[in-house]
C-alpha cells in the first residue's frame, strides 16, 4: 500500500474469515461494521460496497493486514421506512412492503431502461422456475418515475417477465441504498421473513450465481435460520 491508498492486490489479500464455513474472500465481497474494526488511513472507502451474510450468522474473527477484529453477521430487520412503502402490482393493487416480503423472497431492484436490468430477466425468470415450488419469489420493483403505470406493465410483457413486478416511490431505492451503501442498480437483495440475508451489486454471472448459492443454501437451512 503506497501512501496509505489501498491497491488491487491490497484488497485481494485484505481480509480473510477465519471460520470453517467461510474461506478466503476479498474487501469488497464481505459487509463489514467499520466500528468493531479499526481502519487504517485510506481503506474507509473499501467498505461503501458491501454483502451481507457468509453462510451463517454471528461474529467472525477475521484479520486484517495482521489485524485481529471481528465481524458481525447478524440478519438485519427491515426499517420501517422500507416496510411501510407501498408497492404497486399489474392488477392496480397497492400492498406494504411488510406484507409482500413474507417468507423468502429475491428483490430486484432495477429500472426498465437500465441495460444490465433488463439483462436479468431472463435469469431472473429461470430463478423463478426453479424455486418458486420451494416457495420461493422473485419480485422486481422500479421507482421509475418518467414512465406510466401503462407503458411499465407493457414492458413487462414484451420482455416475457414470468416474475413478479412491482412499482414504488423513490424513497424505497434510497432507503435500500442506505443499506447496501450503494446507489446503484441493479440490486438483488434476498430476504427472509423481513430480514436480509444477501444484497448483491450489479449484474453478470458471478452476481447471478452467488445469489443461485444461497436461495439454495438457505432452503436448505445451511445459514441459520
Amino acid at each position: 500500500m503506497a501512501g496509505g491508498v489501498p491497491t488491487d492486490g491490497d484488497r485481494e489479500r485484505a481480509i480473510q474469515i477465519v471460520t470453517s464455513k467461510c474461506g478466503p474472500i476479498s474487501l469488497n465481497d464481505i459487509a463489514v461494521d467499520r466500528r468493531l474494526l479499526p481502519l487504517p488511513v485510506g481503506w474507509e472507502g473499501e467498505f461503501e460496497h458491501m454483502l451481507v451474510g457468509c453462510n451463517s450468522p454471528g461474529p467472525k474473527l477475521i484479520l486484517f493486514n495482521g489485524q485481529k477484529g471481528t465481524v458481525n453477521f447478524n440478519y438485519p430487520q427491515l426499517p420501517n421506512s422500507i416496510t411501510n412503502s407501498l408497492i404497486r402490482f399489474p392488477d392496480g393493487s397497492h400492498r406494504s412492503f411488510a406484507e409482500t416480503a413474507r417468507g423468502l423472497i429475491v428483490l430486484n431492484l432495477f429500472e426498465p431502461w437500465d441495460g444490465p436490468s433488463v439483462e436479468q430477466i431472463p435469469w431472473l425468470n429461470d430463478l423463478s422456475s426453479e424455486f418458486i415450488s420451494q416457495g420461493v419469489r422473485v419480485l422486481a420493483v422500479s421507482t421509475d418515475m418518467h414512465t406510466s403505470d401503462a407503458d411499465f406493465w407493457t414492458f413487462g410483457k414484451r420482455r416475457g417477465v414470468r416474475f413478479e413486478l412491482g412499482r414504488a416511490d423513490e424513497t424505497f431505492l434510497n432507503e435500500f441504498a442506505k443499506l447496501s451503501k450503494a446507489d446503484v442498480i441493479p440490486q438483488t437483495i434476498i430476504l427472509k421473513d423481513g430480514r436480509i440475508r444477501g444484497v448483491f451489486l450489479g449484474a453478470g454471472a458471478r452476481v447471478n450465481s452467488q445469489v443461485h448459492d444461497l436461495v439454495r443454501q438457505i432452503l436448505e437451512n445451511k445459514t441459520g435460520n
